[in-house]
């Protein structure tokens, strides 16, 4: 309290400290419990409440957990509680550190136990609500919010940039052992009623269904669909469950961040999250400082064993990392990615580099021999940015180095494959020979004919003359800059598809990034080109735009897939194969009578789409 003394109604003394407790215990008692030790707003505080505010922040957190709000103990019960153990005479700090001096049994007296903040009847295992996530080598951070309606409500497990990529939703998906039960009870309400049905009450189904779970193990989808149809009697699928019918609430809530712990992007869809940051986390991954896996400038294996996986520590947490060989064109360097597929796909180019470095002098005087070659650079001589020898000595590199050799991983296993690689040259030298001419030759008819086309110099039957070259695109993957048609012609939209699949057939890293099983096939997707041309120009321009229509949505979707996903999509089987697939059916709706190499057809392509997505 603060005191105050006048003299003849003047003020003498103004603010000054007193002790209240004397001039009314019992009002003073009162303010030491409610502010002072309920609040919290004694100083200095002693110990057994600094023990007590801890631990009624956990059980604040236990009940975000368990997400309900009448398990602990109200303020006014709380006051209660240091009520009745509080002997009358304490009534402020002072008294209360000579009472709690007095004997060991007071401080106890004070020290609140779970027990005593709980409700009574109150049972939660703390097993069941895990402050950390196990994700494969990774243990995340969980969060528990209980604000129904918020964004941010439910549980939210932080992952760092790095691990976007690597983490997989499976475990994400099981939520917490906690609130399994309350999940797997909304799968069973999402179900079609002709399931729901079979499921009533839906409470008791739901918990038979968890007796007969592992938590975490498999896919939490198949397994309840597996359970739900040994229970029901009734055949249950996967897909059956609705899952924009589950609450929020009930789907892990993923928090990325940087290196600085700053939220880059939240969301209850991972696979979203990785369309949105794929790129920058794969990058943010490369860029680990590991000095032994940052290396560049390497033109010979001259360091130790290259494992397939490696664990770093990163801040606080411990990741794997994927040792691999990054091909630099004139170099090598050793660098750490985000996946094993990623890794060994890198590593085979980065080793087929260092034989080319090697073995420089045998494969440049096989490349300057090559049957056709001269041909070749004529063709190949407008195509900007496009490096002939350089392609054919990376294409040579490819087949003499091929991908059904393993990945070396020591220095020994290099060079016993180095040599292997030097025997193949002649061979790799045959496989080129029956591509190159063909591929040189069925690309400058395609070309020459798409640019005679656009400028209107030539009839559907004749032989067109050259003209200017296009301008190749600068890469393989994701969308390409390509150069405007000469002019303006009625069926402008197929020139320029036209252009665009010319600039991603035969960009300048074509012959490298291509597989060998495709790039055997180019020489026919450049006649369709031709036969669709022909087409155009015989006046087939209406059913052309058919088909052109129906082509275009898919391919569209591949390229913004690739865009999202970035680099991550080089490695990937499945959407190279469906890219492939695509040309395929290029061929099949606009020049149906070259044949295509497999079977295609719209339910195929979907078939295959969804192996993809």
């Amino acid at each position: 309290a603060l005191e105050r003394l006048t003299l003849f109604g003047l003020t003498i003394v103004a603010g000054r400290p007193m002790r209240y407790g004397p001039i009314d215990p019992d009002a003073s008692r009162q303010l030491l419990i409610e502010r002072g030790l309920v609040q919290g707003d004694i100083e200095p505080k002693p110990a057994f409440l600094a023990k007590n505010e801890t631990l009624f922040d956990e059980m604040e957190l236990l009940q975000a957990k368990v997400r309900r709000h009448d398990i602990v103990l109200s303020e006014w019960e709380r006051i209660a509680f240091y009520e009745r153990r509080l002997p009358e005479q304490v009534y402020d700090g002072a008294t209360l550190i000579r009472w709690l001096r007095e004997s060991r049994t007071n401080i106890d007296l004070l020290t609140m136990t779970q027990a005593d903040l709980l409700r009574e009847g109150t049972e939660v295992r703390q097993e069941a609500f895990p402050d950390q996530l196990a994700a494969g080598s990774w243990e995340l951070p969980l969060e528990y919010t209980f604000e129904p309606g918020e964004e941010h409500d439910g549980v939210t497990v932080t992952v760092p940039l790095e691990a976007v990529n690597q983490v997989q939703a499976e475990p994400l998906d099981w939520l917490v052992p906690g609130l399994l039960e309350e999940k797997v009870l909304a799968m069973i309400r999402s179900l079609p009623k002709t399931l729901r049905t079979r499921f009533v009450p839906a409470p008791e189904a739901a918990q038979k269904a968890i007796a007969l779970l592992q938590h975490g193990r498999g896919n939490l989808h198949v397994e309840v669909a597996r359970a739900l149809s040994q229970i029901g009697g009734v055949d249950v699928a996967p897909r059956d469950f609705q899952e924009d019918r589950l609450p929020a609430e009930l789907r892990m809530n993923v928090r990325v961040t940087d290196a600085r712990g700053q939220t880059l992007a939240t969301g209850r869809d991972l696979e979203s999250l990785r369309r949105q940051l794929g790129v920058e986390a794969a990058e943010a991954f490369t860029a680990i400082d590991d000095p032994q896996w940052n290396r560049d400038g390497l033109t010979t294996w001259d360091f130790d064993a290259l494992p397939t996986v490696i664990e770093v520590s990163h801040g606080r947490l411990a990741m794997r990392a994927y040792p691999a060989l990054v091909d630099c064109q004139t170099s090598v360097s050793l660098r750490l990615l985000d996946s094993a597929q990623r890794a060994e796909r890198a590593t085979r180019f980065g080793l087929r580099r260092l034989f080319l470095l090697a073995a420089w002098r045998e494969v440049k005087t096989q490349v300057d021999w090559l049957p056709g070659i001269d041909k070749a650079k004529a063709v190949a001589a407008p195509m900007e940015g496009f490096d002939l020898r350089q392609q054919l000595a990376d294409l040579l590199a490819h087949r003499a180095w091929p991908d059904d050799v393993d990945v070396s991983r020591t220095k020994a296993d290099f060079e016993i494959a180095l040599a292997a690689a030097r025997q193949r040259i002649g061979l790799a030298v045959q496989d080129m020979s029956s591509i190159v001419g063909p591929w040189f030759e069925a690309y400058d008819r395609a070309r020459t004919a798409v640019d005679a086309a656009a400028s209107g110099a030539v009839a559907a039957n004749e032989a067109p003359a050259k003209v200017a070259a296009i301008k190749p695109a600068a890469a393989v993957w994701g969308k390409l800059t390509l150069p405007p048609a000469p002019s303006p012609v009625k069926w402008q939209y197929a020139l320029d598809d036209i252009r665009d699949q010319l600039a991603r057939l035969a960009g300048p890293t074509c012959f490298q990034t291509t597989p060998w099983e495709w790039l055997k096939h180019c020489p026919r997707y450049f006649r369709a080109i031709h036969t669709r041309i022909e087409s155009l120009l015989s006046g087939g321009i209406a059913k052309d735009r058919e088909r052109f229509e129906e082509f275009t949505p898919r391919w569209q979707a591949y390229l913004e897939w690739v865009e999202r996903h970035g680099p991550s999509c080089e490695a990937n089987p499945e959407l190279i194969f469906y890219r492939w697939m695509l040309e395929e059916y290029r061929v099949s709706v606009f020049a149906q009578k070259l044949g295509t190499s497999i079977a295609v057809s719209p339910k195929r392509l979907e078939q295959q789409w969804s192996k993809v997505v």
